[in-house]
């Protein structure tokens, strides 16, 4: 329907004029504020137009004022457009089932050394890294090596296992014993404040007869045979 105004329909007929040719050709230096109005009324091009623009957002629309209500909060004029907010991806179940050994996993790759002995030199997925990791911690002589390091940082540097380096022994001991089903591989400890006993114990300190601290928890293989001996500070 056209404006009963006759201005106001030489100025429809010179927008949509203008609008027919091509861009490059394009007269007007802007549109004004009356002229979106104008043609928001009574163009039916740019009328069917927004139709198609609302139909493709009514569903976001709604999204967004479902939300509103949920929260109590009063609904928002609904724009032209509008676009429902972003939906946090659906949490994966098999990343939280393997949650300790990707913890395991992070804490390795802390560890320059022991990373560097355990992963691969190449760049490699995080799926890659972890199969790595499980596939090298099932094999016992592996844990008896990773104690080795452990024992000679803490002889070296005078000093208990750290809890990462501790966390680190733990987690390649369970992925191990997911080989056993009747027994299990276990840590040694021994009690503070006890006599020395060499049968028993490794001293990591020149002297003393009484364990002052438990340094380094010693290994028990699967077949219950003693590998490593605690080592302590005395």
């Amino acid at each position: 329907m056209e404006p009963t105004d006759e201005v106001q329909r030489r100025r429809l007929r010179e927008l949509q004029a203008n609008a027919a040719e091509a861009v490059s050709s394009w007269r007007l230096e802007k549109l004004t504020v009356p002229d979106l109005l104008l043609l928001l009324r009574h163009d039916p091009t740019l009328q069917q137009l927004v139709r198609s623009l609302n139909a493709v957002a009514t569903p976001q629309a709604e999204a967004v004022e479902g939300s509103s209500r949920a929260s109590d909060q009063p609904p928002i004029g609904s724009p032209i457009l509008a676009f429902a907010p972003p939906v946090a991806p659906p949490a994966d179940p098999l990343r939280q089932q393997v949650g300790a050994e990707l913890s395991l996993l992070q804490a390795l790759r802390t560890d320059s050394k022991l990373a560097s002995e355990w992963l691969s030199a190449e760049p490699e997925c995080e799926g890659r890294q972890l199969v790595r990791l499980i596939a090298r911690a099932a094999q016992w002589d592996v844990v008896l090596e990773l104690w080795d390091t452990l024992a000679l940082r803490c002889k070296t540097q005078q000093r208990a296992v750290s809890t990462t380096e501790l966390n680190l022994l733990q987690g390649a001991l369970a992925l191990h014993n997911l080989r056993w089903q009747d027994r299990q591989a276990a840590l040694l400890e021994c009690q503070v404040g006890a006599d020395y006993d060499y049968r028993r114990m490794q001293r990591a300190t020149p002297s003393g007869e009484r364990v002052r601290a438990l340094w380094l928890p010693g290994l028990r293989n699967a077949g219950a045979e003693v590998q490593k001996l605690p080592l302590v500070q005395t």
